[in-house]
């Protein structure tokens, strides 16, 4: 993908991220920049000049709020359509997804949870995250090692899957525990985890022509999860990663079937 074309692609990710922000801001629901997202508004001012896709995050109460919210159709802003496992049954990821119709422009939403206090404790939880993580997701592509084992999870079925990772993720309260966790983050668990003072109480960074919220403290955030952030990574890597590999809905409403 050249850079005018991701450009583009970035002009529907602002699009997704302003009505995101104006759903919350409606429903009076936290929610927060993270990953790439935050690592392009600290470092940028945006985007990253390569990124294609947007990540935000929303503790546990509030993203299920919202997923409520998005079960109805009806609620869905024009050209919109929202996916989940609380709204699309056999959905592989454990978050949401809110793209625009007939693309494969999408932004991800995800839930954050308590985790354990102690240390041993929050090794256990990884395991029975990504357990319970893996069963929902048995269908993704995997290679490796990872294949057989998904095959073996593979076996539970999904709604048992489902209500297992529900049930894990009522265990901690988010706003009870002292670590919170994005457990369904790109950079596994000892990374995703989190001291909850690190992000609360939310403050605010530009986001191209946006206020967005972000970390209270967005430098030990980013940097438990990329080490030295401000370090540009090199050339070979400036490239998009999702453009052409998530199909999208053609409708609004595909994802409720």
């Amino acid at each position: 993908m050249t850079g005018p074309a991701v450009r583009e692609r970035q002009v529907g990710l602002l699009r997704l991220l302003r009505e995101h922000a104006r759903q919350c801001e409606t429903l009076d629901l936290r929610w927060l920049a993270v990953g790439g997202t935050l690592l392009g508004a600290a470092r940028h001012g945006g985007f990253i000049p390569w990124d294609d896709d947007v990540d935000v995050a929303m503790p546990r109460e509030d993203f299920n709020r919202l997923d409520r919210w998005y079960a109805d159709p009806a609620q869905l802003p024009a050209g919109l359509a929202w996916r989940s496992p609380g709204v699309e049954p056999g959905f592989p990821h454990a978050y949401g997804k809110l793209s625009l119709t007939g693309t494969d422009v999408f932004m991800d939403v995800f839930p954050l949870d308590g985790a354990p206090r102690g240390a041993l404790a929050r090794r256990i939880h990884a395991v029975v995250l990504r357990c319970a993580a893996t069963s929902l997701g048995a269908r993704l592509p995997r290679t490796g090692w990872r294949r057989p084992v998904a095959a073996v999870l593979g076996l539970v079925p999904w709604p048992a899957a489902a209500g297992a990772l529900a049930r894990i993720s009522r265990a901690f309260p988010y706003d009870a525990a002292a670590w919170v966790v994005n457990a369904g983050g790109a950079y596994g668990y000892a990374r995703e985890c989190q001291p909850r003072d690190v992000l609360e109480p939310l403050a605010a960074l530009p986001f191209e022509d946006l206020q967005v919220p972000v970390p209270a403290d967005t430098d030990a955030y980013l940097r438990r999860i990329y080490g030295d952030y401000r370090r540009l990574p090199p050339a070979s890597a400036r490239v998009p990663r999702h453009a052409g590999n998530t199909p999208a809905p053609t409708s609004a409403t595909e994802a409720q079937a």
